[in-house]
């Protein structure tokens, strides 16, 4: 449809979407979240283009200590808003 897709691995404690992707160790998820800049700041060191048009895709990230509580945060609710 020529839209602008992003595409988030929110899968905090098997980031399998990330490994397919080859994307392992590389920021995303958890960095936007834990992050004190604004969600807009920290998402542009945290989305990736793999060459597709009009698809960017957000890895999980570093995995966290406690990723329940991250995704039910307001900050992750801001994200997908």
């Amino acid at each position: 449809a020529g839209r602008k897709t992003l595409l988030i691995d929110a899968d905090l404690r098997r980031p399998g979407m990330t490994q397919m992707l080859d994307l392992k160790g590389q920021a995303g998820l958890s960095q936007v979240l834990r992050d004190h800049r604004t969600i807009a700041e920290s998402c542009q060191d945290n989305i990736f283009n793999l060459g597709q048009e009009n698809l960017d895709v957000m890895p999980s990230g570093a995995r966290p200590v406690n990723p329940s509580e991250l995704l039910s945060t307001e900050r992750f609710s801001d994200l997908i808003a």
